[in-house]
Parts: C-alpha cells; structure tokens; sequence
C-alpha cells in the first residue's frame, strides 16, 4: 500500500511558517498581489491551519508588536495594511500552485 505524501500544515511548536512578505520577496511577488491571491482563493485555504491574519487576529497583537520591535515589519506597513498574513508550509504549498511560476516550480 503506497503511503500519501502530504504537506503538515498549521502552527505551533517545531512548524514552519512564513510571513506573505518573505513569499513575496523570494518569489518576486508585491506583496499586495499575494494577499489577493490568498483573498481570491479563500476556498483553498484553511484559517489557522494554512493561513493566520495578524492583522485582524486580536490575539496576534503581541505578535505585530515583536515583528516591529525586530525590524521585520514598520509601523507604516502594519498601520497600512489591510491583511498581515503567515503562512503554514501547507498555505505556502498552496501559494505556489496558485502562482505557478518558474520560481515556484524550482
């Protein structure tokens, strides 16, 4: 019997997870254009499993505010934008199906 190869998503200790800014910075994507893919394909996606929104998670505040503290984030770019989003290695999968790109491809 074949076992089925998956992609582990959702977040937690020991999970791989990446901001859509470092998505789109490595995939040569604005940052805007991979939000929308991810509000244009909603259905593909599970929340808090492939994907979380900082940005409208009250809970993550703590988060945002480690993110601008690091210098990862500023405080125009969280104040600016409408979605902040992380993505699990499943919602990251998900992502490069969707762009279907050469850098996504390899």
């Amino acid at each position: 019997m074949k076992s089925k190869s998956f992609i582990e998503g959702g977040f937690g200790k020991n999970k791989k997870a990446m901001l859509v800014k470092d998505f789109a910075d490595f995939h040569e994507r604005k940052v805007w254009k991979v939000n929308r893919a991810i509000n244009n394909n909603k259905d593909k996606f599970r929340n808090n499993v492939d994907y979380i929104d900082l940005k409208t998670t009250t809970s993550d505040v703590g988060v945002l505010k480690t993110l601008k503290n690091n210098n990862i984030l500023t405080q125009a770019q969280i104040g600016n934008a409408k979605n902040i989003y992380i993505v699990s290695e499943r919602g990251y999968a998900i992502l490069i199906k969707i762009f279907d790109d050469d850098l996504s491809l390899g």
